[in-house]
């Protein structure tokens, strides 16, 4: 007769517990960033949240490109607000 501990019961169970934990925390991540990439609101709350000292560029022109090339040259840091998503 077999004792419960005697084969790889407990094994078994924590190497399927432990895959189903790591699985979930990877999935978390996973569906955390892509609600970040997919609601434009939650992405500039936290980008804000990271910015300070910054240049707000409001609009895509050719006005905004010449502006967005002097700050790249000055390494000053810049955000850009634009309606049509493309």
């Amino acid at each position: 007769m077999k004792d419960f501990g005697d084969d790889n019961t407990f094994e078994i169970f924590y190497q399927v517990f432990g895959t189903i934990i790591i699985s979930q925390g990877i999935f978390a991540v996973i569906i955390e960033r892509s609600a970040g990439r997919i609601n434009p609101r939650l992405t500039a709350e936290k980008i804000t949240k990271k910015m300070n000292n910054h240049v707000v560029i409001i609009g895509w022109s050719h006005l905004a490109l010449r502006i967005i090339e002097y700050m790249n040259e000055k390494e000053i840091k810049y955000v850009m607000i634009e309606e049509n998503e493309e």
